[in-house]
């Protein structure tokens, strides 16, 4: 079984994020809860916007209703906001390999970054 470390707001390109999600439906009444899904996904891209992520795997957890919970596709792009990732306790994936978290630790390194 993986080791899951927490990851709050410090994920980077390359990272492989999981978080607990909740599913909303629209309905003539307004948006209620349908369930919550547990999605793993690769971060491709940093933006201001948010994370670009492709889905690794999606888990339904618990369909609280009637109306089914839609999964989401392998391969699929999504965004998510670094506050929502950190509000859902977001876990990363140690990297892997014989240097694989000093590898990582130099790539957040504020002492290697390219400046403007």
């Amino acid at each position: 079984m993986a080791n899951w470390r927490p990851c709050g707001y410090g994920i980077i390109i390359g990272d492989i994020v999981r978080w607990t999600e909740p599913v909303w439906i629209d309905t003539e009444k307004g948006k209620i809860e349908a369930g919550m899904r547990r999605v793993t996904a690769k971060v491709i891209a940093l933006s201001k916007m948010g994370a670009d992520m492709s889905v690794t795997n999606c888990v339904v957890l618990s369909p609280a209703g009637a109306a089914p919970i839609g999964k989401l596709k392998r391969g699929s792009e999504i965004r998510r906001k670094p506050r929502m990732l950190y509000a859902s306790m977001a876990e990363r994936l140690p990297w892997g390999g014989k240097n694989g978290e000093s590898d990582r630790a130099l790539a957040v390194s504020r002492f290697l970054r390219i400046k403007p």
